[in-house]
């Protein structure tokens, strides 16, 4: 497990297992929330503008390496052949998924498990183009883009809508890259998928 290899430490400023799973499933998001439901084009299809300032920071996690030395393409060059790369962003995000949660059961093993495999279906088909799918991603600040892309175009009730919010249980945002700075509630949770993140929403503000 790459993830595995990265440093446990995790503090305000440096949480590596934090900061590259938060990445991972931004970048799955940014993936298929561009799915546009006028012409069926978009959704898991592996498919990112990178060059649009609302995807800052993917390539680092998708190719380039972050500042740990993780990259995706690095493992995915070894399942090319047998997998898709839309269906292999959408296992790399269950499967951090699924490490960070074993971080938390560990802790607290009575919590609930989760299962991915039973449960996926593989044949994405990769688009090797996309150019305006960026436009197609909510805006932070809008309210109305979040019933728009989540309920409209991915056809989510609006309790789906908020479980989805869920992903943000790992990760930060950095100004770098989205303009805001911070943990969405502190380091140590920020590396573990738990309900943390609903907690601090509700204690926080």
């Amino acid at each position: 497990n790459a993830i595995d290899q990265l440093p446990v430490e995790c503090n305000i400023t440096y949480c590596p297992q934090a900061d590259v799973t938060g990445c991972i499933l931004r970048l799955a998001g940014h993936d298929f929330m561009d799915y546009d439901p006028a012409t069926g084009s978009g959704g898991s299809d592996g498919c990112i503008d990178l060059r649009h300032s609302d995807n800052s920071g993917l390539e680092a996690c998708l190719v380039s390496g972050t500042e740990f030395g993780f990259d995706l393409h690095s493992v995915y060059k070894w399942f090319c052949t047998k997998v898709s790369l839309a269906d292999f962003l959408v296992i790399a995000a269950e499967a951090v998924m699924a490490f960070t949660r074993q971080i938390y059961l560990s802790e607290f093993p009575r919590r609930g498990k989760m299962d991915f495999k039973s449960n996926f279906h593989f044949g994405r088909t990769t688009s090797t183009s996309c150019p305006e799918s960026a436009h197609m991603l909510p805006h932070p600040e809008e309210c109305a883009d979040v019933e728009e892309v989540f309920v409209d175009h991915l056809g989510l009730n609006w309790a789906e809508a908020a479980a989805l919010m869920g992903v943000h249980s790992l990760g930060r945002a950095v100004t770098w890259n989205s303009g805001y700075d911070g943990w969405w509630s502190d380091p140590e949770n920020s590396r573990r998928f738990n309900n943390n993140y609903y907690i601090a929403v509700l204690a926080n503000g």
